[in-house]
């Protein structure tokens, strides 16, 4: 009997040590199952982020501004009207067309007036690119011109009524002419002997240079300017606006700046002096925060970088400083841009290799900049003329005589590197062009109906 309830203890403590044997390991199969758990929802965590990276990095920021900007308007015109769900939501064609053209209809600016031409079609670009993305209405595309006739045709005939009213003309930035140029280089504002006048000198020669975009300025790199062995220096462009390299491919664009002429002071001087002065353990960032205590502590920069907005009004600051008197609101830092694609331009530069330096894809693109100027204008009035008055003809054949030798000179400096062109100047040629020209005004011609053969000319 006793032996009996002992076996019977014994098995139930046996089943209490098994029962406890089976919770503990179904608590240690529970904590590695959540610790399993936890790993993977770090790793899916880290591989979302990651994803979530490359998708933010293959975004072209200024385009997704802009979208959300124009969308951002049309909810709030949308809503005066009593539109109130999304208009990604819309899932009928017509209603979302009445939307639209009613919304381009009635666009204007918060004062009141009308906008630009051209910037209705960038709205409805954006307005576009958005609905094609999230739009309920699968293969939706505003630009269907036959799916939504009436936005064409309402787009077209108010952009057609606003060119006529002279809000057609996309004025954008001033281009700095040759002579405004040197000015501003050898004023004295500019000069390398205070941490500020380095900063601004170093920028511009960027801004001319390398006809560096206005929003380009604050992405680029001190490691973009690379010093060779023989002390020039090359600029590297790894992207930009019309080369966002990823699945486009497209290379880097190397741009190289000769070496300073013996004696001289010039960019590859100025580019290395500024780079000898950025502190260690500064920001990547080229433009550096001028230190206010650097006469006393010999550290001209902080290592902190200037922000964009700050940035972005360095080229009006500069022309303040100098005094050049161009009109502010055609002054931005894109003026630099327009400046080295003009001067290119003007002194007869191949396209090709003007695309080589400002980084265009396309002739068309680079034309795009190209402005006639003055010399070039009278030359074709001269040559209009001459055509309507013989009495011009020998007027006209001293002026083309001047351009052959202005061709020459130009042919001259294409073998000179575009860094130094703004180190010299063509101001005796455009001299003797206008003595010329004065001297040619209310006179009868003096060689006229006379044949000449080896004969040089000298006016004075």
């Amino acid at each position: 009997m006793f032996q009996s309830a002992l076996s019977i203890l014994q098995n139930k403590n046996n089943n209490i040590i098994i029962h406890e044997k089976a919770e503990e390991n179904k608590e240690k199969k529970n904590e590695k199952d959540e610790k399993t758990k936890k790993k993977e929802t770090k790793v899916e965590r880290e591989l979302n982020n990651k994803i979530e990276f490359y998708i933010q990095k293959g975004t072209v920021k200024n385009t997704l501004r802009s979208t959300r900007n124009w969308i951002s308007k049309l909810e709030v015109f949308r809503k005066s009207h009593g539109y109130d769900i999304p208009i990604e939501m819309v899932t009928d064609t017509q209603v979302l067309q009445k939307q639209i053209v009613e919304y381009i209809a009635s666009m204007k600016r918060l004062n009141g007036q009308e906008y630009k031409a051209n910037t209705l079609k960038v709205a409805l670009d954006s307005i576009n690119r958005y609905l094609i993305k999230e739009s309920k209405i699968h293969g939706v595309n505003l630009h269907n011109r036959y799916e939504f006739p009436e936005i064409h045709d309402v787009l077209h005939g108010k952009m057609k009524d606003l060119q006529k009213r002279g809000l057609g003309e996309i004025h954008g930035s001033q281009a700095l002419n040759t002579e405004q140029v040197q000015h501003i280089l050898n004023h004295e504002s500019m000069s390398i002997i205070t941490s500020e006048n380095l900063l601004y000198r170093v920028f511009f020669r960027m801004a001319i240079i390398f006809a560096c975009r206005g929003g380009e300025h604050y992405h680029i790199k001190a490691n973009q300017l690379q010093r060779r062995e023989d002390k020039g220096f090359n600029f590297i462009r790894y992207s930009a606006k019309n080369n966002q390299r990823g699945i486009n491919r497209g290379n880097a664009q190397i741009i190289p700046i000769p070496a300073d002429h013996l004696g001289t002071f010039d960019p590859c001087y100025d580019f290395q002096l500024y780079l000898s002065k950025r502190p260690i353990g500064s920001d990547e960032n080229l433009y550096l925060q001028v230190n206010p205590k650097w006469q006393e502590s010999g550290i001209w920069f902080k290592k902190n970088h200037y922000g964009s907005n700050k940035l972005s009004k360095f080229m009006k600051k500069i022309c303040q400083r100098t005094h050049v008197s161009i009109p502010e609101n055609f002054l931005s830092n894109h003026s630099g841009r327009k400046t080295a694609t003009q001067i290119l331009h003007d002194n007869d530069i191949p396209e090709q290799t003007i695309m080589e330096i400002t980084g265009h894809c396309s002739i068309q693109g680079v034309r795009a900049y190209k402005k006639t100027n003055e010399h070039q204008k009278m030359m074709g009035i001269s040559s209009l003329l001459s055509l309507y008055d013989p009495h011009l003809s020998s007027s006209q054949e001293i002026l083309s005589t001047n351009e052959i030798n202005s061709s020459n000179t130009s042919q001259e400096i294409q073998s000179i590197n575009f860094s130094h062109e703004f180190q010299s100047t063509d101001s005796s040629q455009e001299d003797n062009s206008n003595n010329i020209g004065k001297e040619n005004q209310n006179k009868m011609p003096i060689f006229s109906n006379c044949n000449f053969s080896n004969v040089t000319f000298n006016f004075k």
